[in-house]
C-alpha cells in the first residue's frame, strides 16, 4: 500500500517529519533571515526620518509607513516559504520521496509568480470570506492544505485550484470527517506549542500538516498526482 493511503498514525507522521528535518531547519532559517532583514530595514527608515524630522511623531510614522512599503516585497516571499511548511508534506506524500530543501526551492524558482499569486489569490479569498460572513472564512483556512496541494502538485490553474479544493472535498463525502480532524489537530497542536512556550511549535506544526495530509489521501479526498488531471 501507498504511504500516503495508509491510515495516519502520530508514529508515521513523527517519521516522515524527521525524515525532513534538515528541510525545516533551512526553511526557518531563511524564514527568519528574511523576517530580520525586513525588521532592520524598516528600524532604519524609522531612524533615518526621526532623525531627519528632530525626532517628531510625524517624521517617524512617515519613515514606517516607508519602511512598511519597500519591505512589503520581503513579506510577500516569506509568506510564501512560510506556506512550504504545508507545501512539503503535501509534495512528499505525492511522490513518496524525500523532499529536500534543495528540490523545493527549485520547484518554487520553476514557476515563482504562480505560487505568488495563489497565495495572494488565497489570502484575499479567505479576507473576503471573512468579511461578508465568518463561516466561509473559516472553512477556506481549514481547507489550505489540500489548495496548496493543489497549486503545488498539479497543473490545474489557480481558480481551477480553488474549484478543484471546494469539490475534491464535498465529492468526497469526508467533508465533516474532514473538518473536524483538523479542527481537532489543530486544537492539539496549539495547545502543545503553548505548553513548550511556543518553541514545540517548530515540530507540532509542521508535524501536524504530515498528519492531516496522510489523512486526507486516506479518506479519499486527496488523490496521486496522476489522477488529479481529472479532478
Amino acid at each position: 500500500m501507498d504511504i500516503a493511503y495508509k491510515s495516519p498514525t502520530l508514529k508515521n507522521s513523527w517519521k516522515a517529519f524527521k525524515a525532513h528535518i534538515s528541510t525545516y531547519i533551512a526553511l526557518y532559517l531563511l524564514v527568519l533571515s528574511i523576517g530580520i532583514a525586513s525588521f532592520l530595514i524598516n528600524f532604519l527608515f524609522i531612524v533615518i526620518f526621526s532623525a531627519l524630522g528632530d525626532g517628531s511623531e510625524a517624521a517617524s510614522a512617515l519613515g514606517q509607513i516607508l519602511g512598511t512599503i519597500v519591505t512589503f516585497p520581503l513579506s510577500i516571499l516569506n509568506n510564501l516559504f512560510g506556506v512550504l511548511l504545508i507545501a512539503v508534506p503535501t509534495i512528499y506524500y505525492s511522490n513518496e520521496e524525500i523532499v529536500s530543501f534543495k528540490v523545493i526551492i527549485k520547484k518554487v524558482k520553476s514557476n515563482f509568480w504562480r505560487y505568488i499569486l495563489a497565495g495572494i489569490f488565497w489570502a484575499l479569498a479567505i479576507a473576503i470570506g471573512s468579511i461578508f460572513c465568518i463561516i466561509p472564512g473559516i472553512m477556506l483556512t481549514l481547507i489550505t492544505p489540500i489548495y496548496v496541494h493543489k497549486i503545488f502538485v498539479t497543473d490545474l490553474g489557480i481558480i481551477d485550484s480553488f474549484q478543484s479544493s471546494w469539490s475534491s472535498l464535498f465529492n468526497s463525502g469526508k467533508a465533516i470527517p474532514f473538518f473536524a480532524m483538523t479542527i481537532f489537530i489543530g486544537f492539539l497542536t496549539i495547545i502543545c506549542s503553548i505548553l513548550t512556550c511556543l518553541l514545540g511549535g517548530l515540530v507540532f506544526i509542521p508535524l501536524s500538516w504530515f498528519y492531516i495530509i496522510n489523512y486526507s489521501y486516506h479518506i479519499g479526498i486527496l488523490k496521486h498526482s496522476n489522477n488529479l488531471l481529472h479532478e
